[in-house]
């Protein structure tokens, strides 16, 4: 069986809504903001739907449903990875958080972060013997994370090898989509009027001319990707995306670096490019790093704040309960021995933590110099 990339284009705006409970911040228009680029398991209702309608399934026929497909808290034999953000077809992955920018006016200088191992900081998390914090190897005043940027496959893989990308290999969210802000009211279906005191604020997505999103699909025959239908709803209010199924060639992740060995040991970088799921081992993730998974000790890293995800249970007709991901771009700086090598480049584009079958927690590895 062939994975296939998926690609999605919205036929006019997309609103995939947070947490936020509509009730929030009344007596203000703050408006329910619009999660983007769209989380997996928003993704994964509107894959699992439109490959259900290729095999004749229909709502309301419950029995016709394809047992491959699972259930409501199951993906049965899919696995799935994404969503990717594209541009003019080319794969964008968000910024790794190892990688920092410096702006003087319209342009923007980046700088590396590397592991000051010779700089240990006394603290509660070890007090024998410190930690490693990440630092610049040269002054950068005013150099702050690339929040809501995204590097092209060939500026990530400039990363992976140990360098920074370059200006034309780097795009920020507003180049590739839009907030509009969206004012509507409750309606009573029976009536068919507004309801009193029922207005309501949103903040939908528009993407811009050439980008769209994907998502890798495998687990089914091939022909059930070319029987999906063309377009499907997707996300709130009934906003409606155009699919495209395409085979994967196997080149949707960046190009794996030759890492070296120093001494019998190889020092690698770990980085998310999909938002990672640990569960009850969360806390010592983010204490230790994902040890579990990858040989080796864990140096230092990169991570950003935490993110909330949750969903729509379509069988209960409410909300999943929120629960945190690490973000991606989350980097670790990893030091093993010699002797794992083959081991470290197996977790190329591998998945660590919970969920792995909905792509959380994927990894690229990179090449980690100039240690100091």
């Amino acid at each position: 069986m062939t994975a296939f990339l998926w690609n999605f284009q919205p036929f006019d705006t997309l609103f995939i809504r947070d947490g936020t409970p509509f009730n929030a911040g009344e007596g203000g228009m703050w408006g329910i903001k619009s999660l983007f680029p769209p989380p997996i398991t928003t993704c994964q209702g509107a894959i699992r739907t439109a490959l259900a309608y290729g095999r004749g399934w229909t709502p309301g026929h419950n029995e016709l449903w394809p047992e491959e497909l699972g259930g409501p808290n199951d993906l049965g034999v899919l696995e799935l990875r994404g969503p990717f953000m594209r541009r003019e077809g080319d794969l964008l992955y968000e910024a790794p958080l190892l990688v920092l920018g410096n702006r003087s006016g319209q342009d923007i200088t980046f700088h590396r972060l590397y592991p000051l191992v010779k700089k240990r900081i006394t603290c509660d998390l070890n007090p024998k013997q410190g930690i490693v914090l990440p630092g610049l190897k040269e002054k950068a005043p005013g150099a702050q994370p690339l929040t809501g940027f995204w590097f092209t496959k060939k500026g990530i893989e400039d990363v992976l090898a140990g360098g920074i990308p370059s200006s034309q290999d780097v795009f920020q969210s507003n180049e590739l989509w839009d907030k509009e802000g969206r004012v509507g009211i409750a309606l009573n279906r029976k009536k068919r009027t507004a309801q009193d005191s029922q207005l309501y604020s949103t903040f939908h997505v528009r993407m811009q001319r050439g980008v769209s999103f994907c998502v890798r699909v495998e687990g089914v025959p091939d022909d059930w990707h070319r029987q999906a239908p063309p377009h499907i709803t997707f996300g709130g209010e009934g906003r409606v995306a155009s699919i495209k199924p395409e085979p994967d060639g196997g080149e949707y992740l960046p190009r794996m670096p030759e890492l070296e060995t120093d001494g019998g040991k190889v020092r690698f970088t770990v980085i998310l490019i999909t938002p990672a799921f640990f569960a009850e081992q969360t806390q010592e993730v983010i204490r230790q790093g994902p040890i579990a998974w990858i040989p080796g000790k864990c140096i230092s890293a990169c991570m950003g704040k935490a993110v909330q995800l949750g969903g729509w249970d379509m069988a209960r007709g409410k909300p999943r309960s929120l629960q945190a991901f690490l973000p991606a771009g989350t980097t670790w700086f990893f030091e093993a021995e010699e002797k794992y090598g083959e081991q470290i480049k197996a977790l190329h584009g591998a998945c660590l933590g919970e969920n792995t079958e909905m792509g959380y927690g994927q990894v690229i590895i990179g090449r980690l110099e100039g240690v100091k």
